[in-house]
């Protein structure tokens, strides 16, 4: 099991312990309001956890579950995962209403990406996020990574940006 920590974070993969944990986190409108799935039920949640612990299987990296080191609370989630039909890894995050806006989504971004670049030898991740979604732009940002389109999902607008890994 790949396990990162950084100052105030620790990321572990899902277990399907945690469930209970992504029903609340994926029902949450405060939180999927912002991103490209909305809003999950339980049903929806239970499909969704299959599906991050056969991507876990099947690539050797996914989500992490972030937990705060201190309080050891549940924060949220980030993680990197394949877009089959594109050929793309994607860098995703989300967290708890709690712990927005204390440069933690950003902090854990930054270990994910290192990690792909530098233990998976990763040469390109994208990020997506809604258009009307400028705290992750801002965290995109930060990473180094640039603009790259905007494009339609569903029934909204995406940006894409995107990081090369140094050489």
């Amino acid at each position: 099991m790949t396990i990162l920590k950084t100052e105030q974070l620790l990321l572990r993969p899902y277990e399907h312990g945690d469930l209970e944990l992504l029903v609340k986190f994926y029902g949450t409108p405060e939180v999927m309001a912002i991103r490209k799935l909305g809003v999950l039920s339980p049903d929806q949640v239970k499909a969704e956890l299959q599906n991050l612990l056969e991507h876990w299987l099947n690539n050797g990296f996914g989500l992490w579950a972030i937990f705060e080191r201190e309080s050891e609370y549940f924060a949220g989630e980030c993680g990197l995962r394949r877009l089959e039909c594109e050929a793309e890894i994607e860098l995703s995050f989300g967290l708890q209403p709690s712990f927005q806006k204390r440069g933690l989504a950003t902090e854990a971004a930054r270990a994910v990406v290192h990690h792909g670049f530098q233990v998976l030898h990763l040469s390109r991740i994208i990020a997506r996020a809604r258009a009307d979604n400028p705290a992750s732009h801002r965290v995109f940002e930060k990473l180094g990574m640039n603009f790259e389109r905007e494009m339609n999902f569903n029934s909204g607008k995406v940006v894409q940006y995107a990081l090369q890994r140094a050489n």
